[in-house]
């Protein structure tokens, strides 16, 4: 399997589990539970706002117009 299949099947996955409700709801707690578990004073305040928000990497790049590994790079960046 080529590298290009791998991502290909990787968004694929994604777009399934987005399209089913309780599981869209079942990853958005997940990341909430996470922020929470991050908390306040964590070294990774854009991570934890984002979780905190709901949305993936890949959506907050789509919204911005860019791609996600820019948002990762933004979240290493905002270390303390």
């Amino acid at each position: 399997m080529k590298k290009t299949d791998i991502i290909v099947d990787k968004h694929r996955t994604r777009e399934r589990l987005m399209c089913d409700p309780a599981k869209r709801a079942a990853i958005a707690r997940a990341r909430q539970r996470f922020a929470k578990e991050l908390g306040a004073d964590t070294d990774f305040p854009l991570t934890t706002l984002r979780l905190a928000a709901g949305p993936s990497q890949s959506d907050v790049a789509k919204r911005l117009n860019t791609q996600q590994p820019a948002i990762a790079g933004s979240e290493r960046a905002s270390t303390c």
